[in-house]
């Protein structure tokens, strides 16, 4: 087991490393929320739904959604490439298990997610019990 998590640790470091692309993904992962977000409040304020749903029952289901995604997402991406470059030939006779080493060197991204999703969601739910503005106003007054 020890084996595997070296390719964690690895695979943390590549992450630090390119830190500009953990800061894009994330970003995404947020503005895409916020994009969701905004579709349906502009839904409720039309009177679809608003006496089942309210702003902020939409918004944490979007911020538990995107949480819980980027946290439990499998990139495809590590066990296709592998394959079409031919590597996957080299990796199964090594002395370690090829899928196992693909959920080991995932690893780091989902703990950073969830770290960091933790943080946005109790930032989010913080700031919706102390200051009751809609989410829109709040990222457009953070934006300026």
């Amino acid at each position: 087991m020890k084996k595997y998590f070296l390719f964690s640790r690895l695979s943390f470091q590549k992450i630090l490393e390119y830190r500009l692309n953990l800061f894009w993904r994330l970003g995404a992962s947020v503005i895409s929320t916020f994009i969701l977000y905004a579709f349906w409040t502009a839904i409720l304020s039309s009177g679809f739904g608003s006496d089942q749903y309210n702003n902020f029952s939409i918004a944490t289901y979007y911020f538990l959604v995107a949480f819980i995604t980027s946290f439990t997402s499998l990139g495809f991406k590590a066990v296709s490439d592998p394959i079409f470059d031919g590597d996957l030939a080299i990796s199964l006779v090594k002395p370690y298990k090829f899928i196992t080493t693909v959920f080991f060197n995932a690893l780091p991204d989902h703990v950073i997610a969830f770290i960091v999703g933790a943080l946005v969601l109790g930032l989010f739910l913080f700031l919706e019990v102390i200051f009751p503005i809609p989410l829109y106003s709040m990222l457009f007054f953070i934006v300026s």
